[in-house]
């Protein structure tokens, strides 16, 4: 019986060690989202290794690391294309694409038009 209670408190604090990784990984994300961050660089952040923390973060978020970096980025774009004091090359930038066809490509995948015409559709 105390073999399984010891059991139970070291998988639960398993448990909430990875899902402090997680919740770490995603506080960094979303607060550096327009640099050039990388899996590697916010685990080496966090003092953990890459592989597990792209394992955590995909049992805990439900989607791996980049898929999660891209959607806040896409939204902080779509948020900024309703403004119409910036270039579309300008927000690329300032949501972490330097290179802006790789941005309207990704962009078009995730919202299923290109920046342009999301921008257009929004402020008819």
């Amino acid at each position: 019986m105390l073999a399984h209670i010891a059991y139970y408190f070291q998988s639960d604090s398993q448990i909430k060690q990875e899902s402090t990784y997680t919740d770490l990984a995603t506080e960094l994300i979303d607060k550096y989202y327009a640099e050039d961050i990388s899996l590697q660089s916010i685990a080496s952040q966090i003092s953990v290794n890459p592989s597990y923390l792209s394992r955590v973060f995909k049992q805990e978020r439900g989607e791996n690391f980049i898929t999660y970096l891209t959607r806040v980025r896409i939204e902080h774009a779509k948020a900024y294309l309703l403004s119409r004091g910036m270039r579309v090359y300008e927000i690329a930038e300032k949501v972490g694409y330097h290179n802006y066809t790789y941005f309207s490509k990704i962009f078009k995948k995730s919202v299923g038009v290109t920046p342009e015409e999301y921008r257009e559709l929004q402020q008819g």
